[in-house]
């Protein structure tokens, strides 16, 4: 736990406040009176290494008895909680706090998550990591701690995101975000460097299997957000395995993603891969698709990695014909499938540049223009082949 720089305490007439200074006053903080709690509490803030240390000295300074223990310390987290909000404190996850912690490991990027166990979604029980990663924490991707019971932080700063399933706002330090169709969820917070993240649930009374599901949904931008900080980007797809290669095929929900890839395992008994979702990368010059554990209402997702085949984009008509498409279509096409970040210009250019890279590999990327029957699997079986031959 640290107090953020930036802030001095000083006695104006009878009260205590916190004025900002330097860098804080640039990005127009403001300052915080504070009674004889809050000032405890502050400069005790750089003296403790965690929240219980922290909560068995505030015990003693409001002579509190044991029972009083719970109630004392939701004071002392609104006080946090206000400081946080405002810029003048962060919570640092020490190593006492990561003893009891899960890992994971998901198209090779490891992430951790510590917090009630009930609260960890079913879909990354499949993913969990294999014991050497354990040994190690210099290859830990992102450090991700689920909370409840916390008083949700002030929604300030840059607002760069509003829609109905998502809200983003832009920290010194942070990403904010708010799930408005998440009622179990309260916010999360996500570093920049993508190495650190908060989620905030409802009371643990709460939990149950609603819970995990809005946990596991409020989750995956944040594991996109560092994903795409490593290299690797969502790309809205269902994907089949053929050949020892992943052949992906996008298009708008409802078009048939699920459809199609359900034509060829029917009819060439070819395993589907993910039914909605699948994070690609390049490697070494060859393009990869990666398994994840979210894969829309289809319920189909894979551990593995894969060599990709290509990207088909699927638009429904009432013939079965494969068109090709030209190196600016390729490059939109791609990129307009993605579902990796775009909440700055920064993230944005992240995911052209890697489609203009992605093109650059030897992989098949087309239209096909298809009907929902076995023919249109047939059709493309056929230019698979063929490309192959």
């Amino acid at each position: 736990m640290w107090r953020t720089q930036g802030y001095v305490l000083q006695q104006i007439g009878e009260s205590k406040y916190l004025l900002p200074y330097g860098q804080m006053i640039a990005e127009c903080r403001h300052g915080m009176r504070l009674n004889e709690a809050g000032v405890f509490l502050w400069e005790k803030l750089s003296e403790v290494k965690d929240k219980e240390e922290l909560l068995e000295q505030f015990m003693a300074f409001c002579e509190a008895e044991p029972e009083e223990k719970e109630m004392v310390r939701q004071d002392m987290e609104e006080f946090l909680t206000q400081f946080s909000a405002w810029g003048m404190y962060r919570e640092e996850l020490s190593a006492h706090e990561r003893e009891s912690e899960s890992d994971f490991l998901i198209a090779g990027l490891r992430l951790k998550i510590k917090g009630d166990p009930e609260l960890v979604p079913k879909e990354f029980l499949p993913f969990r990591a294999p014991s050497p990663y354990l040994e190690e924490e210099t290859d830990l991707t992102m450090f991700l701690s689920v909370t409840s019971g916390i008083l949700p932080f002030t929604f300030y700063g840059n607002l760069l995101i509003d829609s109905a399933d998502l809200a983003v706002c832009e920290q010194e330090e942070h990403y904010h975000l708010r799930y408005p169709r998440l009622r179990l969820i309260r916010y999360a917070l996500v570093s920049k460097d993508a190495k650190t993240a908060w989620v905030n649930c409802l009371d643990s009374k709460e939990i149950g299997e609603e819970t995990r599901d809005q946990l596991f949904h409020a989750i995956r931008p944040i594991f996109l957000y560092a994903a795409q900080k490593q290299g690797l980007f969502a790309i809205h797809s269902a994907s089949l395995l053929y050949q020892e290669k992943a052949w992906v095929f996008s298009a708008p929900s409802g078009t048939g993603k699920s459809t199609h890839t359900n034509l060829w395992k029917k009819q060439f008994s070819t395993p589907v891969i993910n039914g909605d979702l699948n994070l690609l990368s390049i490697r070494d010059g060859v393009a990869m698709v990666h398994g994840l554990p979210w894969c829309g209402t289809s319920q189909i997702s894979d551990t593995g990695d894969y060599p990709l085949g290509g990207i088909i984009f699927l638009k429904q008509a009432p013939f079965d014909e494969i068109r090709s498409l030209s190196r600016e279509e390729k490059v939109l096409s791609v990129m307009q499938r993605f579902i990796s970040p775009v909440w700055t210009k920064e993230q944005m250019l992240c995911n052209f540049h890697f489609s203009e890279e992605l093109i650059r590999c030897p992989i098949l990327i087309e239209r096909l223009f298809c009907t929902k029957e076995p023919s249109a699997a047939v059709v493309m079986k056929r230019r698979v082949d063929e490309r192959r031959g």
